[in-house]
């Protein structure tokens, strides 16, 4: 009787600080809410997050057309001459492993 008494005169005295704490951290989660939908709420009503990044690129009206265009193709250059190191490495290493092997 006596213990109970005293868990829940600790349980009342810590009321006032759960609930300071709760209402902080729903400040912040509310806070982090309202930040990440002004900076992702447009992909999600446009498209559900399914909008590539070419097309949000693309429809920038800072950026003219053809240079969003130009600089895509520049970057897909970069992309298939990394591709072709990688894979003749990968081919060369294979290589190796079977004369190393045999």
């Amino acid at each position: 009787s006596k213990s109970i008494r005293q868990v829940l005169q600790v349980l009342a005295g810590s009321l006032p600080i759960i609930t300071a704490f709760s209402a902080i951290l729903f400040i912040v989660i509310f806070t982090f809410a309202l930040l990440g939908m002004e900076l992702f709420g447009d992909n999600m009503r446009e498209g559900a997050g399914c909008e590539t990044l070419a097309m949000q690129v693309l429809r920038r009206d800072d950026v003219p057309y053809e240079e969003a265009m130009q600089s895509m193709l520049r970057e897909m250059e970069q992309f298939d001459a990394l591709a072709e190191v990688v894979m003749s490495n990968t081919t060369r290493e294979r290589e190796l492993c079977e004369e190393a092997g045999g």
